[in-house]
Formats: C-alpha cells, sequence, structure tokens
C-alpha cells in the first residue's frame, strides 16, 4: 500500500521512489525504488518507519521516525507481554538521511526535527515538518504530532567522500557525516510558517527553477481533497513570499503538477456545486491567468 503524497523520478527519470507497506498493517512504511524496466520495486530501507522525501542527485533523501518520546495512551493491557495495546501511539522525533539505491549505504544528516524535507532545485531551501510525528491508531502509519510546515533554509549537502568514475559515494548504513561537514536546519528566525500542526498531509513541489513554490494541505476531516497555494520567492532576498500567494488555499484533489509557467490541479466533485474540473494558473513576468475544463460527469485527476 502506497503510502503518503511524496513520490518522484530521479533527475535523469531512470528510477522512481516512493513510500510503501504491507496492506494488512503488519508493518510500518518503507522506501521503495523502482529501475525503469525492471519486474519489481526494490525496498531500500528496513526499519519500517521511513518516508520517501526527495531526490537529492542519485541519492534518496527520506526520513525516519527515531527516539520514541512518548506513550500516548493505556499500554497496561500489553504490560509484559512485549507487545503494545491497541490504540497506544508513540511520538518520536524525526531524523533526516541520504541513501543510494543501488548500495543501500547510508549516511544519516544532522538536522533538528525535519520530516519529508521537500528541497528547491537551487539546494538552497526546503519545505517541511518542523516537529514531532507520531503512530496513529493502526500502530504502524505515521503522522504529525507537534510542529509546524515550514520554509526554511536547507545547508550544503555533506562532504561525502568521492569516486572519480562511480560518483558520489556515501559511508557505511548508519553512520555520521564528520563533525566538520555536519549540515544544520535554518536559523529559528529564517522560517517561513506554511501551517500550524498538526496536518494530516501534505505536498509541496517546487517548479524547475525554484522561484514557485505550490503547496497542497489535505482537509483534516476529508484528506481525500485539499487546499493549494502557489508561492513566489522573492528574488532579492531569496524567501518565499508567504503573504502574496499568487493562489491561497484553493480547494484540490491530490495530486497537482507545477513547471514551465503553470500550475494544474483538479478539483473535488461537487465543490461550488459543480462537477470536477481541471483548472491551471500560469504566470509570467507580465502577469497572471487561469483557465478551467467544462464541468463533466466524472471526478479528474492531474497527473502532469
Amino acid at each position: 500500500m502506497v503510502v503518503g503524497e511524496s513520490a518522484a523520478f530521479s533527475p535523469d527519470g531512470s528510477q522512481f521512489a516512493f513510500s510503501a507497506r504491507p496492506e494488512d498493517g503488519s508493518l510500518g512504511s518503507d522506501i521503495y525504488v523502482w529501475q525503469v524496466g525492471e519486474p519489481e520495486a526494490t525496498r531500500v530501507t528496513d526499519d519500517h518507519r521511513s518516508v520517501f522525501a526527495g531526490w537529492i542527485g542519485r541519492l534518496v533523501l527520506g526520513s525516519r521516525a527515531v527516539d520514541a518520546v512518548e506513550i500516548v495512551g493505556d499500554p497496561a493491557s500489553s504490560a509484559g507481554s512485549g507487545e503494545r495495546s491497541v490504540g497506544a501511539q508513540l511520538e518520536f522525533r524525526p531524523e533526516a538521511f541520504l541513501v543510494d539505491p543501488e548500495t543501500r549505504e547510508e549516511v544519516v544528516l544532522d538536522l533538528a526535527r525535519v520530516w519529508r524535507p521537500a528541497v528547491d532545485p537551487t539546494g538552497k531551501r526546503a519545505v517541511y515538518w518542523d516537529g514531532t510525528v507520531r503512530t496513529t491508531e493502526t500502530g504502524v502509519d505515521l503522522e504529525t504530532a507537534g510542529g509546524r510546515l515550514v520554509v526554511g533554509s536547507w545547508p550544503d549537502e555533506p562532504a561525502l567522500p568521492t569516486d572519480a568514475d562511480a560518483g558520489p559515494a556515501t559511508p557505511a548504513a548508519g553512520t555520521a557525516v564528520p563533525p566538520s561537514a555536519q549540515p544544520s536546519a535554518g536559523d529559528e528566525g529564517s522560517l517561513e510558517v506554511l501551517a500550524d500542526g498538526p496536518i494530516r498531509d501534505w505536498d509541496a513541489r517546487w517548479n524547475e527553477t525554484g522561484t514557485h513554490l505550490a503547496v497542497w494541505i489535505a482537509d483534516p476531516d476529508d484528506p481525500t481533497k485539499g487546499r493549494l497555494s502557489l508561492y513566489v520567492v522573492d528574488r532579492v532576498t531569496g524567501r518565499v513570499d508567504v503573504e502574496g500567494a499568487l493562489l491561497r488555499d484553493e480547494w484540490a484533489l491530490p495530486g497537482f503538477a507545477i513547471g514551465d509557467g503553470r500550475l494544474a490541479w483538479a478539483t473535488p466533485e461537487g465543490q461550488d456545486a459543480e462537477s470536477s474540473l481541471v483548472k491551471v494558473l500560469a504566470w509570467t513576468d507580465d502577469g497572471i491567468g487561469q483557465v478551467e475544463t467544462a464541468p463533466g460527469d466524472e471526478q479528474v485527476v492531474v497527473i502532469r
């Protein structure tokens, strides 16, 4: 079962990464990578608390829930059994890491409270959950707990050893980046808050130049729909203009496309007493414009 909205092809289009877990709910999610042409995807993590966040070159950027800090619920019924009771929830600190999908070698990034970062094409900024995560009532799925969805500065890639023929390499699985190369999260003053939590799910995507950012946030009562906003990055300061959004809180289904000066999304069926529509917002230096499809009898979805 695919988990969450974050899934993407590698920059060269040869691999596709996503998060998934067993359909029977026996285990939590891991990151899988499918090589184009292969019959099956390969699991590249095995901790059952990892989710795919994005690509950094040929490396997979992921998030993992570690260091349980609190038990929510009453686990007393399972005392002495070695198992947690149904309904008990664990709260975790998130951990960001890079993993080579071919060798499965991994490096943990020294970033505080960063969950599911979406890094812009310039490598300078990222959207991420700044806070903690917890298991849902299923005991295996993960959701946000205390925190907020923010845009912050993103550190340079760690100074990993390289091989001229093989490209960038990574240390052995689980090893930390050397102290001299450890990145740090953005300063508190540099964070721009997009939404206070907890939130059920979200999807953040940058355009190909990193000048525009689209963010979809799931409705708290109905995760099959959400609100979509489009932000502009200030060319002078490099900060995202949260207040001056080109599009703000537009109802949208999961899945949208951004690129080439356009943002496309589908509206939920029944919204404003209309059928599901495909809408496209386009922008240039001279202004913005919007078009939409004629209403139809079926719900539609934007793929790319």
